[in-house]
Formats: structure tokens, sequence, C-alpha cells
């Protein structure tokens, strides 16, 4: 694909910045829900899409639209449906385009997931975290195990034919047979992908809670008994935290993964161009305050230089199990990574960490939980 092919393609993120409960774990921007505030925010965000629909975004064919938060199922069909509608009169959206709803289970009903769907909402994201009552409670969750089942029954009766189950790893108290009991009612449901995803600790962390996590060496364990697990089901583990079943990768994230332009609209979200990144306000009423004097609420924005795209994308293109092609890179980018990077690979290899095979640079099975650390080694200081 070339640079203009690329640049006639697009995603767009939308923060629903309202959760019923903060989740101690949550480093994503979200406020309490009031309806107020909810009535403003969906304003201010018409008219951020406005103000787009005025630039040569028009000309550009969205690939896909994600509403992540927060909680945006906190919303109803209806207000889903303005803004999908407000997106599909502003931009030109693909007629096969993905667009991903993110969703709790206690905020579903059977009627409100088929509402949802009509709105054009074709794929669903539910936060799960866990199938184990007791690991729920620690998390905060405000669901239970069997309101999750289900809300995913619900989803698929009413015609949802990609479901994404979020699950995590390295929850207090976690064992690998708590994990396994969860991994089984998750193998009985079928989702078409799984995010597993292991739990961080922030510094707003209850620290009575600290104790109680799983030991480095447990949670090592943990993340490859799902992966094995997840694999062993016949789900392709195509990325660190994403497992999806055949034609069924989360499309849009593979285009932040693959260096692919995306436009972020609500507070606190990002957008990013081939040679820019800029970014909103991290304040639901400082965002409704400068969109209704501006019709934008940017509080930031870099360039993004040929070296620092490059850095980028060998670390987005790391995380993709199957690693960056090397010959499609150096066409992409005009850069030969070895010739680069000579002495961190070299190191890296001599670690286990990554690998090549045939064109492929990828982390190894070892690098995978050390991804962290083998991303340091290309940043800039």
């Amino acid at each position: 694909m070339t640079t203009k092919e690329r640049e006639e393609k697009l995603s767009i993120y939308i923060h629903i910045p309202f959760c019923r409960k903060k989740c101690w774990y949550c480093s994503f921007y979200s406020v309490p829900l009031r309806e107020e505030l909810q009535r403003g925010y969906l304003e201010a965000l018409c008219r951020e899409i406005d103000y787009y629909s005025r630039s040569q975004l028009t000309s550009i064919e969205i690939e896909t639209i994600y509403l992540g938060g927060g909680t945006p199922s906190l919303l109803s069909p209806k207000e889903v449906n303005q803004i999908l509608n407000k997106c599909s009169s502003a931009f030109h959206i693909a007629s096969e385009a993905e667009i991903t709803l993110e969703a709790n289970p206690e905020s579903l009903s059977r009627q409100k997931l088929k509402a949802y769907q009509k709105s054009g909402c074709n794929r669903l994201s539910l936060g799960v975290q866990s199938f184990n009552n007791r690991e729920l409670q620690l998390l905060g969750r405000l669901h239970t195990a069997e309101q999750a089942i289900r809300s995913y029954s619900s989803a698929r009766k009413v015609g949802f034919s990609n479901v994404n189950i979020d699950l995590m790893g390295g929850i207090p108290h976690q064992t690998s047979r708590s994990l396994l009991k969860s991994l089984h009612t998750l193998a009985k449901l079928s989702p078409d992908h799984i995010s597993f995803y292991l739990l961080e600790l922030k510094g707003t962390s209850p620290p009575a809670l600290t104790g109680l996590l799983p030991k480095e060496e447990i949670i090592e364990r943990l993340y490859w008994t799902a992966a094995d697990f997840l694999t062993d089901l016949g789900y392709q583990h195509y990325e660190i935290s994403n497992f999806a079943s055949p034609g069924k990768v989360a499309r849009h994230n593979l285009r932040y993964w693959q260096d692919e332009p995306y436009l972020g609209l609500g507070p606190s979200a990002h957008s990013y161009t081939i040679n820019s990144r800029f970014w909103n306000v991290s304040d639901v009423e400082e965002y409704i305050k400068l969109i209704n004097q501006h019709n934008r609420a940017v509080a930031g924005q870099e360039e993004v230089t040929p070296n620092r795209r490059i850095e980028d994308a060998l670390i987005l293109g790391l995380r993709y199990l199957q690693g960056i092609e090397l010959s499609r890179f150096y066409k992409r980018y005009g850069v030969h990574i070895f010739d680069r990077y000579s002495e961190e690979l070299k190191s890296l290899g001599e670690s286990s960490l990554i690998e090549t095979t045939d064109d492929f640079l990828r982390l190894t099975r070892k690098g995978i939980l050390l991804s962290n650390e083998v991303f340091q080694q290309f940043i800039s200081p």
C-alpha cells in the first residue's frame, strides 16, 4: 500500500468518558455519569465531528469506528445512533466498515443490544475480565459471571456475529486453576476474539491489594496458561494480548499496530497522521467549553519526525506476533533495521528475546513477556 493509499483510509476513535464506577486499575479517562454533563458532551461531540467534516477528511474512506471509554454502553441506543448518523453524514464510511462498541455486561439488555446493532454497531467488545465472582469483586466490577454469560448470549441471539471478550490475568488471588475455570467457560461461549491483559498497578491502586497480587513467576505462568489454552482451541495468537478466530482480527487495533492514521474524538482522544500527533484535553467539562468556543479541544500536538516514526513502527510492529516483514519495512521507511539497530538487535538476539525467521523479525516466547524491555532498546533518549 502506498503512502497516498494509506492516507486515503482512516480510522475513528470516539471516547465516551462516562462510568458508573471507576475501576481502580483503569488508566483511561472517565468520570461519573451525570445526565446534564452527558447531554453537553454529546452536543460537543457532534460539533467536533462537524468541524472535521469541513476538512479534507471528508474524501477519506473510514475503515473502522471504535466507541471506547469509559463505558459506551451507558449511552442509550438512540444516542449511539445519533453519533453514528453524524459520522455517516460527515465522512465517507466504507460499506464493510468495522464499528465496535465497548460494553459492560451489567449495562446491557437484549432489547438494548438489538437496538445497538440496528444503529450500525457490528462488533461488540465485552469487558468481562473474569468468570470468577470473587475475582470480579476484587477488581471492583459491577457485574457477576452470570450476568456476563447472559449478556454474551443475548448479543448472539440478536445477531452480533463479531464479539470480543476481555479477560484479565494477574488478578489478586488468581491462580492457574481459577484462570482455567474462566477459560473453560469462555471456550463454551466461543467468542470470535479474546483480549487477554495482565493487570498492572497504577498510582491510584488500593495499597491493600498490592500484597495480594500474584508473584511475577505466577503471572508469567498465567499468561502462558491462557495463551496456550486459546491457541489449542484454534485461536490465532496474533498480537501480544489478542487472539482471534479466522478472519476476526480486531481491524481497528490492527491499524494502530500497522502505523495507519486515525482520528480521535472526545476528551483525551489522540489522533495520528503520518507527520504529527495531537490530542484532546482530558477533562470533559473543559472539552465541552473549548468545543463550544473553538469547535476543537486540542491540548497538544507534536511532530512525528522520520526517526520517531521508524521507532514507533518498529515497536508497534513487534507487538504483532507474526513480526516485522523486513523487506516491506525497508520499502515503506527506507531503512534496513539490522543496519540501523545492529548493536541493539545483537544484544536482544543473544538474550533470546528476538529472532529472525525468513524475512521476519519477531519476539521470541521469552521476549513476549519482556516486550517493554525490548521496546526500550529502540527509543531515542
